[in-house]
Parts: structure tokens; sequence; C-alpha cells
């Protein structure tokens, strides 16, 4: 679970996916139910967009890596 130092919205989400940190991000990965990752970015950055309109709706995860942390979200895709 994400802790309160990173932002993401808005869940569900059906065009970007917007992600705001207080630590900076330096990768971003989306990975389908079935654990295939299906997006990844890496980025040194405190914010980031990933789009989800190529996407199928349904549930994937997302995992957030910053300096000193691993962070994992589940978010819904619908379109």
């Amino acid at each position: 679970r994400l802790s309160e130092s990173i932002k993401v919205y808005p869940n569900p989400v059906s065009e970007v996916l917007n992600i705001a940190a207080d630590d900076t991000m330096f990768r971003v990965v989306v990975y389908d139910i079935a654990g295939n990752m299906v997006y990844s970015k890496s980025l040194d950055s405190k914010t980031a967009s990933v789009c989800v309109q190529g996407m199928r709706s349904g549930i994937y995860f997302l995992r957030v890596q910053t300096g000193t942390s691993m962070f994992t979200e589940k978010i819904q895709v619908v379109n």
C-alpha cells in the first residue's frame, strides 16, 4: 500500500493516471492481474503520468520505486 508520501489519482482511471511523490521517483511499472508488465518508465522526478488508454479495463498494480522505498498500489482501469 502506498504511504501518505505518494498520491495516485484518479483511481479508477480512464485516461491518464497521475503520480505525485514527496521523494524522487526513479521507476514506475504497471503490471496486469496476471503479473505481466504492461508499462515501464524510468524517471528522475517527483511527478509522473501514465497513459492507460491502450489498456483493457480491469485491475492493475502500480509499482513506484523511490531512492529509499518501493510502493505498490492497486489501480482500476475503466474505458
